[in-house]
């Protein structure tokens, strides 16, 4: 949501949440009593007063927006660094620097959009699930990293797809009762991808624990697969269940046949990606392609909770969020 767009709404909700009935003095129906629209329009001046903080729009006001233009001035020396590189490349490496370039400028102008959206942003380190979080109450998105810049910049991107409906968080009921903020039917294999092209092309590689099966390993080992990757990727890992590393060099090499296969810790079996949908979706996605492509995300249980039986299956998912939100606010679209 834009600032311009925020203040519109703001406003509106000073001037038209209260009903001219609450100007009426209740002990006279027929008397109008100043001081309760007096009252009223206070409630728009306070309203007003709140938006000063966004009345710069570098960000500087704000410590998050704030980290996210260091950020963005590092990519663009980091543009620059690798244009010196290009003079005395390779081809091959003149080919990939020219997509990590490509790659950046894009994150330059993301960042700058980043800069200028009202939702509060913080930042905290954590090495073990660095991860991207939305809390509704305070309309504040929590950007956990490992600490290195590349894994930032992996998050941001994930900030930009949040701010602009390519991706989704739904409110689910833990067993303890409370509620937890998770990424939502939106959340597609492409927006991972879209990430981790992005970390690569900041940090110049890609380093991941990886679910290769014994099949996969052995072939590796016997140089059948990697021979396609010859000089560009390294495994390490021994055969059967133990765990593969995989470290890209080449920004043509990150494909979502990577992407799916990726470990979340070391000791864990399971893949990250694999339960996500491989068609891309965003908010306008018909509620059809919704249902058809998250039938593998049991972290959402059924979603026939979420009322989609109700609506035509060709309405657009931002149209059934208006209407569903308004009864059970569990879905946050941006």
């Amino acid at each position: 949501m834009s600032i311009v767009n925020q203040w519109k709404s703001d406003i509106n909700f000073a001037m038209f949440c209260a009903t001219p009935s609450s100007w009426i003095d209740v002990g006279n129906p027929h008397q109008w009593n100043p001081l309760k629209f007096s009252s009223e329009m206070g409630l728009c001046q306070s309203k007003l007063n709140s938006l000063r903080g966004y009345s710069r729009l570098d960000g500087i006001g704000n410590d998050g927006k704030r980290k996210i233009t260091e950020v963005k001035a590092k990519v663009k020396n980091k543009i620059q660094e690798l244009k010196n590189k290009i003079n005395s490349a390779s081809d091959t490496e003149k080919l990939d620097l020219k997509a990590r370039i490509k790659e950046l400028e894009k994150a330059v102008v993301e960042l700058e959009k980043l800069e200028r959206t009202v939702i509060k942003y913080n930042f905290e380190i954590d090495k073990e699930a660095p991860q991207l979080n939305y809390d509704n109450n305070t309309d504040t998105v929590t950007v956990k990293y490992d600490g290195t810049l590349g894994s930032l910049i992996n998050e941001l991107k994930h900030a930009f797809q949040f701010e602009t409906g390519q991706l989704d968080f739904i409110q689910v009921a833990n067993s303890n009762g409370s509620a937890t903020n998770i990424p939502g039917v939106l959340y597609d294999l492409g927006d991972e991808l879209e990430t981790y092209k992005r970390q690569y092309a900041y940090d110049g590689f890609l380093k991941m624990r990886m679910a290769w099966t014994e099949k996969e390993l052995n072939s590796f080992s016997n140089n059948n697969i990697a021979e396609i990757l010859r000089g560009t990727i390294n495994i390490k890992g021994e055969l059967g269940n133990q765990l593969g590393v995989l470290e890209i060099k080449s920004m043509k090499f990150v494909t979502v046949d990577i992407i799916v296969k990726i470990k979340g810790t070391a000791n864990n079996s399971s893949t990250l990606y694999s339960s996500l949908s491989t068609k891309s979706l965003d908010k306008n996605s018909s509620l059809r392609q919704i249902e058809r492509n998250n039938t593998n995300r049991g972290d959402l249980g059924n979603l026939s909770w979420m009322g989609l039986d109700g609506f035509k299956k060709k309405t657009p998912y931002i149209e059934f969020v208006k209407v569903f939100i308004k009864e059970k606010p569990f879905i946050h679209v941006k």
